[in-house]
């Protein structure tokens, strides 16, 4: 039987402290910069969510969220339910799946941090509207992810993604073979940038999008 492909069970004990080994607390300031954007009792869909402690820094600024967490990784699902306290397992609906297992309903957020870029680039456009058919007209998209702008990028920072892939390849049977323009397929299927930040020398981006 062939490997599944995206498996990140081997890995999940250890990717928290691998991502923060090659890029400091940049993920993390890039995944939680628009957090405190998100409305007072939002129904939050977080998928591809990894250990969780997302979970916790959304819960510690808003507590009144409701929140479907969709993760392929049982490992990853394991180690998200041990952090969290139980009035906050209360708020969160766990699905250990992909996009196509979540049922039909309306989010007012969507957060897909580190996720788009597991996924080759014919399939992307399809996740992204599968998703966006859940979002309400009025919600928010929060999207974060690395990005090589192909004039300005250092020599360094395309080595270290194509080493990233090569690793990814190895442990998880990643998917992609390179990284590709994300936000344009975001706004290639009707949605809108409204903000963006940049971390770890422009290297990662941090937007929010909403419908057009």
């Amino acid at each position: 039987m062939s490997k599944r492909s995206n498996d990140f069970d081997r890995i999940a004990p250890f990717y928290d402290i691998l991502a923060k080994l090659v890029f400091g607390n940049a993920m993390k300031k890039a995944q939680t910069a628009f957090l405190d954007k998100i409305p007072s009792n939002s129904k939050v869909l977080i998928i591809g969510g990894g250990t969780g402690w997302i979970l916790v820094e959304l819960f510690e600024r808003l507590s009144n969220v409701q929140v479907v967490y969709v993760e392929s990784s049982a490992e990853m699902l394991s180690l998200t339910n041990s952090r969290l306290m139980k009035a906050w397992q209360a708020k969160v609906k766990f699905i250990h799946g992909n996009q196509c297992d979540i049922e039909q309903d309306h989010f007012d957020v969507i957060i897909t941090h580190f996720f788009l870029d597991l996924f080759k680039e014919d399939k992307v456009s399809h996740i992204i509207n599968t998703l966006k058919a859940t979002l309400k007209p009025n919600g928010k998209w929060l999207f974060c992810d690395f990005e090589l702008n192909n004039v300005h990028s250092k020599y360094w920072q395309k080595i270290l993604v194509r080493t990233m892939i090569n690793f990814f390849k190895l442990t998880t049977n990643l998917e992609a073979n390179k990284l590709i323009d994300l936000r344009e397929h975001l706004k290639s299927c009707g949605l809108k940038q409204v903000e963006s930040r940049r971390f770890y020398k422009k290297m990662i981006v941090s937007c929010i999008f909403e419908p057009q």
